[in-house]
């Protein structure tokens, strides 16, 4: 089988070249957006376990303030 023709071969070249690039963009971007979504659940997962241990030392603290009969748990300076 006879060689193809240069522009031929060159075409080829090009297109692998334009395809490799596109799959090297496709994957970039793929790899920013999972980083990105990863990253926005642990933001979501931290601003829920940072509400919940607030939300729970507030229940702790009403109960203990509960126990102890007092408004506060922090005597005013005025009192002392």
């Amino acid at each position: 089988m006879p060689a193809p023709p240069p522009w031929v071969i060159r075409e080829t070249a090009e297109t692998r070249t334009g395809a490799g690039v596109a799959v090297g963009v496709a994957v970039a971007v793929a790899v920013a957006v999972a980083v990105a979504v990863a990253v926005a659940v642990a933001v979501a997962v931290g601003v829920a376990v940072a509400v919940a241990v607030g939300v729970g030392l507030g229940v702790g603290e009403a109960a203990t303030l509960q126990a102890l009969g007092k408004k506060t748990l922090v005597t005013p300076m005025s009192s002392r």
